[in-house]
């Protein structure tokens, strides 16, 4: 993938430009004493399984004292009722592992494919990192099963390249899902409409570094044929860079 160094190189310089001289286990950002937590990304989607649980990292960054902070919880329409956040406080230690923040739901009340949305929020804090998060958007979807259709063609622009790509097709909704399209255990889904139009909605395609998380896909195609051209565009979701949109484009496998 040539455009990968490219790539990396300016976020690169986008991080140093934004960052607080943090990285992955601490941070060297004076607090004068205060706490200061952070989600570290401002969305994250997590697909239902029959365990009935999810969790969402909560990291404290004045590591040096052990501490609690109490959370916010809002559920959107759909997700009122069917999902609890079990604790309303997070507690942490002097060690600097981030804390997790369970949610609980039985798998059987979700529908397939329907978007679930957790707001999680911690105290306003006026002080510490610019870039760092004290809300975050927890998407919980129950995900269709797939049936293999073959292998087709993926040409991106983005990455200047093009690769066979395996494709899947759900069996409760219309999509189809491109496994480890960008980054080996980043599955991108398709979603057909009526009209033949295609919607890409949100979603992680593959990680720049543990500090400013996923890169994430977001946008609408049409299907031709045995032919899906999209415009995809790629955004740094945590500091809100996007590297503009691409076009892609799918060849579905022979037996489409």
């Amino acid at each position: 993938m040539k455009k990968i160094i490219y790539i990396l190189s300016s976020l690169f310089l986008i991080a140093g430009f934004i960052a607080c001289d943090q990285d992955t286990t601490g941070t060297k950002f004076d607090f004068g004493g205060k706490d200061y937590y952070t989600f570290r990304t401002k969305t994250t989607t997590i697909n239902a399984s029959e365990s009935g649980k999810a969790s969402v990292n909560l990291y404290h960054l004045n590591s040096s004292v052990s501490s609690s902070v109490d959370i916010t919880v809002e559920y959107d329409e759909a997700a009122e009722g069917l999902f609890t956040v079990t604790s309303s406080t997070v507690s942490f230690t002097t060690d600097t592992e981030p804390s997790a923040i369970e949610i609980t739901y039985n798998v059987e009340d979700l529908e397939f494919n329907v978007e679930y949305h957790i707001l999680i929020s911690v105290p306003e804090q006026t002080y510490g990192p610019k870039s760092d998060v004290q809300t975050i958007d927890v998407k919980i979807i129950n995900p269709p099963t797939f049936n293999e259709l073959g292998t087709g063609l993926f040409t991106s622009e983005f990455f200047e390249d093009e690769w066979e790509q395996v494709v899947l097709w759900a069996n409760e909704v219309p999509i189809y899902q491109l496994p480890d399209l960008f980054e080996p255990g980043y599955n991108i889904n398709l979603l057909l409409n009526e009209d033949n139009t295609v919607t890409v909605d949100p979603q992680p395609a593959w990680n720049y570094n543990a500090n400013y998380g996923d890169v994430y896909v977001v946008g609408e195609g049409v299907k031709e044929g045995n032919v899906i051209t999209l415009t995809l565009e790629h955004v740094v979701w945590s500091i809100e860079y996007s590297f503009g949109a691409f076009e892609e484009i799918l060849v579905l496998p022979e037996t489409e």
